[in-house]
């Protein structure tokens, strides 16, 4: 079953839920007296890993669904590290961190060892992305002025933009089938909008009839759906757009900051397991 993972701060610190967007279902996955956010899963591993500040400034730990282990933490004190995602095979962590003054892109192994640059610029890189075949990791650069899109080949990391061209944007992510990246553009106000980048054509196409403030897209695993957080009456919702009917459906509104959403595909097991053993 596909569920969607986000933050909220309605409780007045950052946790990580997950809805079930069919049933509107809900379960909390992290209670801490801090923040926690920017929650990503890995089935090959059945684990989160998300960014949380309970043992210093912006961390990676990782939480297994089973009901017997706790989080551990990947990353150490010195600077922040945020924006993990799973490699495809569950191998690999790639995030973004400050370690270096500005962000840079690194990679992991999946228990934290092996930490190392993937790119070293003087501008900042952010928000990576794993293309489905684990063969690039697609992500935000400053390197030419603006924020702009690039790839990055896993087998030499070496960086190029996409499709070719200055494409400015970010928060990328990958369509399932690998031939589109969905990101935000920026008016020149600042105001966030939702863009679908055609990899092989270069075709740009703005997705949502909106004028709101839209950030952080992410794809359904089907490919049918976006789910996205859109600012409302002063206050971050979380979205879905369904490419079917052309509509966006709400998923959670209510006060406190509720976004940053990533999908996981669950089997059905870990989804109960995870509603008694980590629901509240």
């Amino acid at each position: 079953m596909d569920v969607v993972l986000y933050q909220s701060r309605h409780d007045g610190y950052r946790n990580i839920y997950a809805i079930e967007p069919v049933s509107g279902q809900k379960v909390q996955i992290t209670s801490h007296t801090s923040h926690d956010a920017y929650p990503h899963w890995s089935s090959r591993r059945e684990e989160f890993i998300f960014s949380s500040e309970r043992n210093g400034w912006w961390q990676l730990w990782s939480l297994p669904a089973d009901t017997d282990k706790t989080a551990r933490q990947l990353t150490g004190p010195g600077s922040w590290n945020a924006y993990a995602k799973w490699s495809p095979d569950g191998e690999q962590v790639v995030f973004a961190s400050g370690r270096d003054g500005k962000p840079n892109i690194y990679i992991m192994n999946a228990d934290g060892a092996m930490q190392a640059a993937a790119a070293k610029t003087n501008a900042a890189d952010n928000f990576p992305a794993w293309s489905p075949d684990g063969s690039m990791v697609a992500f935000s650069s400053s390197r030419n002025g603006a924020l702009e899109l690039f790839i990055m080949d896993t087998r030499k990391w070496d960086a190029f933009p996409v499709a070719g061209m200055p494409v400015l944007g970010s928060f990328p992510n990958w369509s399932p089938d690998g031939e589109e990246l969905v990101y935000v553009s920026h008016d020149t106000n600042g105001k966030g909008d939702i863009s679908i980048l055609n990899l092989g054509t270069g075709a740009v196409s703005r997705v949502i009839a909106s004028s709101e403030d839209k950030n952080w897209p992410t794809w359904s695993p089907d490919g049918g759906q976006l789910a996205f957080s859109l600012m409302r009456d002063g206050d971050w919702d979380l979205f879905l757009f369904d490419f079917a009917s052309q509509k966006m459906i709400p998923l959670v509104q209510q006060p406190g900051l509720d976004g940053q959403a990533s999908w996981a595909r669950l089997s059905e097991e870990v989804w109960q397991e995870l509603k008694i053993s980590k629901g509240r």
